[in-house]
């Protein structure tokens, strides 16, 4: 007969394993993690994932809490993909028959994209398929590929994105965009792409994902941190492991110099993991 109690074997379990980054970002109120950290084949993860991206998606009470919305809001006038790109109808085609819309990429995401070196874009003409890769995104570490919101033609790129990709963090919803494309109406319903409320719930939920997996790599406190390394009362660039600075998608040094405490590579790794 098992004499512990509930407290204790829960004690003996988490010096066994590590907290899972769920239960780190306040979405699950216990769950430890036999994985390593490693979520990419993690079915909890998956089912997180596609639970809180569904517009229907609702929590039962007791363990689980939606994630309070972090980051940049979006803009009302444009549709969201899971993807994390946006998509915005401009005006009708030439021949009337299709809608030209302008395609960027949501403010969260193009928020963590850290000293970018350059953006490859597909050329006009090409015609896109939805899912596919449309546009990467290269960074020290890795290059970040972008999935294509709709099936179309594309019919005028950003050029000045190739210079000067900063102007995808610095302006995601205006000048940061990425391309124009021609789409039919059944293109634009094909894609199942979401409204600003629905893409603001899924992109929070992949937000504190980022900053779990972020705090957790940095050795820090579980706890999302409120300031930078000063606020803490530590030195810029300090890695106290009480408070680790802000680890959200914020556009700011904070997360470059984030980037450098864990190296390029790390940093990349972590932002596939999150927003992958």
């Amino acid at each position: 007969m098992d004499s512990s109690t509930p407290s204790s074997r829960r004690t003996v379990l988490a010096e066994r394993y590590e907290r899972c980054v769920w239960m780190s970002a306040g979405v699950l109120s216990y769950q430890l993690c036999e994985r390593g950290l490693e979520c990419d084949h993690c079915p909890l993860d998956q089912a997180l994932r596609a639970r809180f991206g569904r517009p229907e998606a609702g929590l039962s009470q007791g363990t689980e809490r939606a994630p309070q919305q972090a980051g940049p809001r979006l803009s009302g006038d444009r549709l969201y993909s899971p993807g994390h790109a946006w998509v915005k109808p401009m005006r009708r085609s030439a021949d009337g028959n299709r809608t030209v819309a302008c395609v960027g990429l949501e403010p969260g995401l193009a928020s963590a994209l850290v000293n970018p070196k350059t953006v490859v874009l597909p050329t006009v003409g090409d015609r896109l398929q939805r899912g596919r890769h449309h546009a990467w995104i290269v960074m020290d570490g890795g290059t970040l590929p972008i999935e294509v919101p709709l099936d179309g033609a594309v019919t005028a790129i950003h050029h000045e994105l190739s210079e000067e990709p900063g102007l995808l963090a610095r302006s995601p919803l205006g000048d940061g965009w990425l391309l124009e494309m021609e789409v039919t109406e059944a293109q634009m319903k094909a894609g199942r792409l979401m409204p600003r409320a629905d893409a603001e719930r899924r992109y929070a939920l992949e937000g504190v994902r980022f900053r779990a997996l972020i705090s957790r790599a940095l050795g820090g406190s579980d706890e999302a941190p409120a300031g930078g390394a000063e606020a803490a009362g530590g030195a810029p660039g300090s890695t106290s492991r009480s408070r680790v600075g802000p680890t959200l998608p914020d556009g700011g040094v904070p997360l470059q110099a984030i980037s450098e405490m864990l190296g390029s590579a790390r940093y990349f790794a972590l932002l596939m993991q999150a927003f992958g």
